[in-house]
């Protein structure tokens, strides 16, 4: 009948998209090119749009900031900037006088007691009424898990979040206290993983949790690695380090990253070894410190006379990161809990040892005395013992670790893992029309 569509028209139309290059928005909390960036997830994102860009897809990055909203290109990427977002959730500014007086009325009411989550929404509603915006066809939406991004989706395009982590656990390993409004934003992130198309995650671990929170199936799917800093800059390592025996710890100086149990041990430790040091890299956020101080004020206190042996940078940029990494005798990262981290994968990227923490995604990359070492979780003693054993390695075992290390990054190259991510957003695409 002529002016009618038929079914099997439609269905050839979503199989076609399906065979074709994507156009997969890409939403996240942090990117590199942010001031605020804090390695793990803006490093994933980034290394997940280099290599959709270079199977031919086009990737479109919407990262929250605090910079004024705009869209550049960064890398060949698409960026854009929306809403604004300091990275803790503790300031907004005002971006629209309708949201920001719905903000201001609702925080009188609730007398400031739903702050954060009340920021959640807002900032998710923003999201949806930037991504209507535009103008290129949507093939897919990736949401990440945190501050619940996906509660507003669009109705009309296939949605699958990546979970990196179960918010009840940081809080309790950050020991949040539970208020309504931190109870609310923990409920949010499941309700916007709930209305989500699909879920996948690096982590088996993670990932069998969510499916028993969710009531959905989770795909693991490992994070891509690769070296993408195409020069290196040695300054700050010739400046400060060149020279010296140091184990290294980078990424969020915190107590769910296990920098509590390293204060706990390290008066121990450097007395253990006279002339090694421990070099720490990353942001010390107060509010994750410890009985009111500072995480790097608690290890230097503890360190007492050692103190001076105690070395802290700022974030650094992987230019300046990746020759101190590359020059550690072994990297400690003690999480209590983590999520198939990425601070562990570029360490053992580098050929060096990462001593990491059994039952918390760690024994998903390394196998205890063949490709690093897995102590306890959240007990330092056993963490003092396993640095003990490797500070005694041999330079021959120490290198074949390393070399062993290596090896298992090179299961995640970006030409298999993205494919596997392609394949993911074939499938969810084919469910989403096919059930529509």
């Amino acid at each position: 009948m002529n002016g009618l569509i038929k079914i099997s028209d439609i269905y050839e139309v979503v199989m076609e998209e399906t065979r074709s290059h994507l156009t997969i928005i890409l939403v996240t909390t942090e990117y590199v090119t942010e001031d605020f960036f804090d390695a793990g997830l803006s490093n994933y994102v980034h290394r997940v749009g280099l290599g959709l860009k270079e199977l031919g897809h086009r990737p479109i990055v919407f990262v929250l900031s605090h910079e004024n909203e705009d869209v550049f290109i960064h890398k060949g990427i698409e960026v854009h900037r929306f809403r604004v977002y300091t990275g803790t959730y503790l300031k907004i500014f005002q971006t629209n006088k309708y949201n920001d007086w719905l903000f201001r009325f609702w925080n009188w009411i609730t007398f400031g007691k739903m702050y954060h989550s009340t920021i959640q929404v807002l900032m998710s509603w923003q999201l949806r009424e930037k991504l209507k915006q535009i103008e290129h066809p949507i093939s897919v939406v990736q949401y990440p898990n945190c501050a619940a991004l996906g509660l507003f989706p669009l109705n009309n395009i296939p949605k699958v979040t990546r979970i990196s982590g179960y918010l009840p656990q940081w809080n309790d390993a950050y020991k949040v206290k539970r208020t309504l409004d931190v109870w609310l934003m923990e409920k949010q992130e499941d309700w916007a993983n709930k209305l989500s198309d699909a879920l996948f995650c690096p982590s088996e671990l993670n990932a069998k949790t969510i499916e028993k929170i969710v009531k959905k199936d989770v795909k693991v799917i490992e994070s891509p690695f690769m070296i993408e800093t195409e020069t290196l800059n040695n300054s700050i390592y010739e400046k400060n380090l060149k020279g010296k025996e140091y184990l290294l710890f980078f990424g969020t100086i915190g107590l769910m990253k296990g920098c509590g149990l390293i204060a706990e041990i390290i008066y121990s430790l450097l007395t253990f070894r006279k002339n090694l040091f421990f070099v720490f890299v990353g942001r010390d956020k107060d509010y994750l410190g410890f009985q009111g101080k500072s995480m790097m004020d608690k290890i230097r206190e503890n360190a007492v006379e050692n103190k001076e042996r105690v070395i802290h940078f700022d974030r650094l940029t992987h230019d300046y990161l990746y020759p101190i990494v590359s020059n550690a005798y072994a990297v400690v990262l003690p999480s209590i809990i983590d999520n198939f981290p990425n601070t562990c994968i570029e360490a053992m990227g580098h050929k060096r040892i990462v001593i990491g923490t059994n039952s918390t995604s760690f024994e998903q990359l390394i196998e205890h005395g063949v490709s690093g070492f897995l102590c306890e979780k959240d007990n330092s003693q056993d963490l003092l013992r396993i640095i003990k054993e490797v500070l005694s390695l041999t330079e021959e075992k120490r290198l074949e670790i390393g070399k062993k290390a290596y090896q298992r990054t090179q299961q995640l190259q970006p030409e298999k893992v993205i494919n596997q991510l392609v394949d993911f957003y074939r499938q969810t695409i084919n469910d989403f029309h096919t059930k529509r």
